[in-house]
């Protein structure tokens, strides 16, 4: 029996069809291996301080924000120019606020009924821990609050869900702001794993580049999967602004006062103290407070020395000349006692720890005789935290990654603190002031003390709200910008791809 021959035509058939197949193949492995078509991504956008929403899981009311039937931004609250009286006048005049002002803050000549929103979300145990149970809203609530508080993220968020929704989960991770960062970086790292995120774009503001910075820290399987990290004004190496403002808390009340004076009903100066002091200060037991505060690594940046040119010129000698270096003071103090002025200086980070230390407000209830806050007891640990040891020495985590340093300048910004000694008492009246800050940080905090300065990104004659709040006017360009140069081509090949499919849908 003779074998059939294949015809000539069903051979080539044959042929046309593995072709066919292996090329069907080898666009699935491009698309899928080398592209990474089917990895899960991510833009997560993490807020600065106070711009989180926080509800009460116990009432599922929000009480950060609480008023959610008024269409109300940030940005129509403050800016540059200071606090918008008309908008705060009209916030207070809303009626939830109202009954909460009402008939729960200012009860009891202003010690409360312990049920509004304020003493819940103040509320706060010595050990830095909430005192009711608050939680953040997460990423899939339908309403407003995905953007944070009072929309102060949503103009960021619209910008990267229009120009790269089709290839990244584009959100805003929510996260309580009063607890300690290293705690809202483990609890970022659970979201990115339990939704199986591998490549990750950060977008960070102010402090939620301290909660980036503590996500990177836990691992080098999570800086892996870091592709650029894109941050505005977080104070890496602390704020002077924070030691200020903790010098002089009492001083807050100054504020409260005018607020009150603001709206058409009589309050008294006792009531407006009992409620500062029972459901507004319990806010000093925040954690993030502290580790605000300017760092030593803040005070060894150039801001602080200064190279100075001489020339000395004895007869009959060589004459004598070089540069001679000059530090600036960390802080100063004007001694009534010997009406001069003091400088001081630190040696090191437990130096500066123990100036922290000395301080009332480092001690529970301003004390110095109680223990120290929460947030202080473990300051050195918290800071030395965010230095990685290397093969190129030891480095601040967030340049383990790609991290662009997005900074105001233009605004006088305190660098140095100034005080009045008076006997045994001194307080804090100030600071020395540069223009190279946004108004709460300097250049020098908000790029970690880099020294590549290609990944330094002024903004010029913006201040800490700018950057973020007025996204497209301050910040859209430069990021724009930044994005088309440093995208690789496989991330342009597959935001290209999606944004075909999306327009032939």
């Amino acid at each position: 029996m003779t074998k059939k021959k294949s015809s000539p035509f069903v051979k080539a058939l044959v042929a046309i069809i593995l072709i066919i197949c292996i090329l069907a193949a080898l666009v699935v492995a491009f698309f899928y291996g080398i592209l990474g078509f089917g990895k899960k991504r991510a833009i997560i956008i993490v807020p600065g301080l106070f711009a989180s929403a926080l509800y009460d899981e116990d009432t599922g009311k929000a009480v950060w924000d609480p008023v959610d039937d008024v269409d109300l931004w940030l940005s129509d609250i403050i800016s540059h120019n200071g606090y918008n009286d008309e908008t705060i006048f009209y916030l207070l005049t809303q009626s939830r606020l109202q009954d909460e002002i009402f008939n729960h803050i200012l009860v009891n000549n202003g010690h409360g009924d312990g049920e509004s929103f304020l003493y819940r979300f103040t509320a706060m145990n010595e050990d830095g821990t909430s005192a009711f149970n608050i939680k953040p809203y997460p990423p899939e609530v339908n309403n407003r609050y995905k953007y944070g508080m009072m929309n102060a993220q949503t103009e960021v968020c619209q910008y990267f869900e229009e120009q790269y929704g089709e290839t990244y989960d584009v959100f805003v991770f929510n996260y309580d702001f009063r607890l300690d960062n290293r705690v809202n970086g483990r609890l970022l790292q659970d979201y990115i794993d339990k939704n199986g995120y591998e490549e990750i774009i950060f977008v960070s503001h102010s402090n939620g580049g301290l909660v980036v910075g503590s996500y990177l820290t836990l691992s080098e399987e999570n800086r892996n999967k870091v592709d650029m990290h894109l941050s505005f004004d977080s104070p890496y190496l602390g704020s002077v602004t924070a030691l200020t403002t903790l010098e002089n808390l009492e001083d807050m009340i100054d504020g409260i006062s005018d607020i009150a004076d603001m709206l058409p009903w009589a309050f008294s100066e006792e009531m407006i103290q009992n409620a500062f002091h029972e459901q507004f200060l319990p806010m000093a037991n925040m954690y993030t407070v502290y580790q605000l505060l300017p760092t030593y690594e803040l005070f060894r940046t150039p801001q602080y020395y200064n190279l100075i040119y001489t020339y000395e010129h004895t007869p009959g000698k060589e004459p004598e000349k070089g540069f001679v270096e000059f530090k600036n003071p960390y802080f100063t103090m004007y001694n009534f006692d010997t009406g001069k002025m003091d400088e001081y200086y630190f040696e090191s980070d437990e130096d500066l720890y123990d100036y922290y230390c000395s301080r009332p407000w480092a001690h529970l209830n301003n004390d110095l005789n109680a223990d120290l806050r929460a947030g202080m007891k473990d300051w050195l640990d918290y800071t030395r935290s965010y230095y990685i040891e290397t093969d190129d020495g030891v480095k601040h985590v967030t340049e383990l990654v790609d991290t662009y340093y997005f900074s105001g300048i233009g605004y006088e910004t305190y660098y140095s603190a100034r005080y009045k000694k008076d006997g045994d008492a001194h307080h804090c009246v100030g600071g020395e002031y540069t223009d190279q800050g946004d108004g709460t940080v300097l250049l020098y905090s908000a790029t970690a003390g880099t020294t590549d300065f290609s990944r330094i990104v002024p903004i010029p004659y913006a201040d800490h709200y700018d950057v973020f709040q007025y996204f497209n006017d301050f910040s859209k360009e430069e990021t724009e910008r930044l994005l088309c140069d440093r995208l690789n081509w496989k991330q342009k090949i597959l935001l290209k791809w999606n944004k075909n499919n999306r327009k032939e849908e």
